[in-house]
């Protein structure tokens, strides 16, 4: 099992992860809030992942999701590389630090 994308924005996931099902892709989803605490606190802080299960089918499920997503829009997350923040493909710069995006600074599968 290898993860594939991740997002705060839970709505794109769930419609990755229907997508590949759709095309007969296993996946999972992980890291899903459930609900809050005190109305705005989230029970989780990171963002929500989706996973192949099939790891031979990793690349298929990329090119998917790539075909899927908006023109232009980078889907896969990347790392800063100043403070290690996990950050959404489509912004430039860090949110945590204000650090634009490296050219080399695609995440890997976090762990």
């Amino acid at each position: 099992m290898l993860q594939i994308f991740a997002s705060y924005d839970v709505p794109l996931v769930r419609f990755f992860a229907g997508f590949l099902e759709h095309q007969g892709i296993e996946c999972h989803v992980t890291n899903e809030p459930v609900g809050s605490l005190g109305g705005d606190i989230p029970l989780l802080e990171g963002p929500t992942e989706l996973w192949v299960l099939d790891d031979s089918r990793l690349e298929e499920a990329r090119q998917l999701i790539e075909k899927a997503a908006l023109p232009g829009v980078p889907v896969n997350p990347w790392r800063c590389g100043k403070c290690g923040e996990l950050v959404e493909g489509q912004f430039t710069d860090c949110w945590n630090c204000g650090e634009a995006r490296g050219g080399d600074s695609d995440a890997p599968s976090p762990s």
